[in-house]
């Protein structure tokens, strides 16, 4: 056995031990939901909706439906297995969470890590905030990130060594990726050109067509369906969102500029700093973009990736340092633009520029765990561990507000309002729980969300009204007051949130 057998052989109980821990987090995290999030129900209501509709009417039936692999997926395990929808979305997630937080350990060897720096990544992916965070929800962005990272991985092999194998795998994994989101495209489109940057590569114009090839493959394969099938491109959904995207995104971050501008200058700034207001405006723009990204890294790990940087505690191959360079560079592109264009970003939305950005951590923990000999460096190792677990454990023991006032107020509509009665729901998640629109639930709840729907008495026209009047939001509050009755049962949340169902008598 050589030597490299017998370091794998050393470091498989490492990943077995993160395999597990990844588990067990995603079951705890399963368990303890009491709400599916609002997306995660368009994604269960279209797994469940291919027993009864084709494809293309799947994929009408919500806004997340439009991208149907991830509901496809759910509906494919459901049929072998029996499960639920929501057993099979949460296996399903689990399974893409364990592949995240592998595939982020392996690519801290591929760096050139050794063993301490893999139990160091593993330390860092188990407990990131953000990632944790979103292991509660049911979204296709699970699939994304693994296999995000995956391609990752491949795209160094394919920069260290051009081959048919690490060229088809890096396409596969980049496939796979695009499938859950749309965004993989724009990767396939932008990550070929990093290949002209390697230094002192002879072959860097091959490399470069050869990492290009599957994203022409693929620009034939839909120009072909334009030409022979051109009602199939302008209904699939997010493909036909891309095209416009590529073509008018200058155009919308334009236009949002100069609106948000001279709101700028008609509110907040005095004439005299009018002429500046351009200047301004992006500056802020600059700083608020970098601000959701430090928050989503979290602020230890964005001191560790600065640390890092600094000490160059990565000390990267050049050719490494390229790969995960460019990942970094296109996730800004997407994300920058999308916050140009609409001022606002999810956190899901940066949490695979999140994870690249982290590949840096582990080794800034090696440094500081190394160089711990003398004082101010044992602190500093300290303190960074002690901080990155306590950032993480708001996630892991649920200090969240909770909203199972909720799910308590929809499972009392579901038993107690016969299923012929009429019934107003205002709000979707709780139309979900109240199990009666099927799934015309998302038909129901476009003309149920505007207050305008109960005006005039119209309430009248309904048997029950249930209503979630959020503490911030007056118009529902006011349709409340304008009943002028009291609600037969009353669930109470957070934030002066409540419920209040009523039976109008009708």
């Amino acid at each position: 056995m050589n030597a490299a057998s017998q370091s794998q052989g050393r470091q498989w109980p490492i990943y077995l031990v993160a395999g597990i821990i990844s588990i067990v987090l995603s079951i705890w995290v399963s368990a303890r939901e009491v709400v599916i999030n609002p997306d995660g129900i368009c994604y269960l209501l279209s797994a469940e909706a291919y027993q009864v509709f084709t494809t293309s009417q799947v994929m009408q039936l919500c806004a997340q439906a439009g991208w149907p692999f991830y509901s496809w997926l759910i509906h494919i395990f459901m049929t072998l297995t029996g499960f639920s929808s929501l057993v099979s979305a949460n296996v399903l997630d689990a399974v893409f969470s364990l592949i995240s937080v592998l595939a982020f350990m392996r690519l801290t060897q591929v760096l050139g890590g050794g063993k301490r720096v893999l139990v160091f990544a593993a330390f860092v992916i188990l407990l990131s905030h953000e990632f944790n965070s979103a292991r509660q929800y049911i979204v296709r962005d699970h699939g994304y990130w693994a296999f995000y990272l995956v391609s990752l991985l491949f795209f160094v092999r394919c920069l260290e060594q051009l081959t048919a194998r690490n060229v088809l795998a890096f396409a596969g994994a980049l496939l796979m990726a695009t499938l859950f989101r749309i965004e993989g495209a724009v990767f396939f489109m932008l990550l070929p050109f990093a290949a002209l940057f390697l230094p002192k590569q002879a072959s860097r114009i091959r490399l470069s067509l050869a990492l290009f090839s599957p994203c022409l493959f693929g620009f034939v394969a839909v120009l072909g369906v334009a030409l022979f099938y051109p009602n199939h491109l302008t209904q699939s959904g997010r493909l036909f969102e891309l095209g416009q995207y590529l073509t008018q995104s200058g155009a919308q971050m334009l236009a949002q500029f100069n609106a948000s501008k001279s709101a700028l200058m008609a509110s907040v700034l005095p004439l005299e700093a009018a002429r500046d207001a351009g200047l301004v405006w992006f500056l802020t723009l600059i700083q608020w973009y970098f601000v959701n990204i430090i928050q989503n890294v979290s602020l230890i790990f964005a001191i560790l990736l600065v640390y890092a940087w600094k000490t160059r505690a990565a000390s990267w191959a050049p050719k490494h340092r390229l790969a995960v360079v460019a990942y970094v560079l296109v996730n800004v592109i997407i994300t920058a633009i999308f916050f140009a264009q609409h001022l606002f970003l999810s956190k899901r939305y940066l949490i695979a520029l999140t994870l690249t950005l982290s590949l840096w951590v582990p080794f800034a923990l090696e440094k500081l765990f190394v160089a711990r000999a003398g004082r101010p460096s044992r602190v500093a190792y300290a303190a960074a561990m002690f901080f990155i677990v306590l950032s993480s454990l708001g996630v892991i023991l649920n200090s969240g507000p909770s909203k199972a006032y909720l799910r308590d107020a929809g499972d009392w509509l579901a038993v107690n309002v016969p299923a012929k009665s009429s019934l107003f729901i205002n709000d979707g998640q709780l139309m979900y729980y109240a199990k009666h629109n099927g799934l015309d639930l998302f038909k129901a709840s476009a003309s149920m969300r505007d207050p305008a729907a109960l005006a005039n008495g119209q309430w009248h026209h309904y048997d029950y009204v249930a209503l979630r009047v959020r503490g911030d939001d007056a118009r529902w509050a006011a349709v409340a007051i304008g009943m002028n009755q009291q609600p037969m049962r009353t669930y109470s949340g957070p934030h002066g949130d409540a419920i209040l169902i009523y039976k109008t008598g009708s």
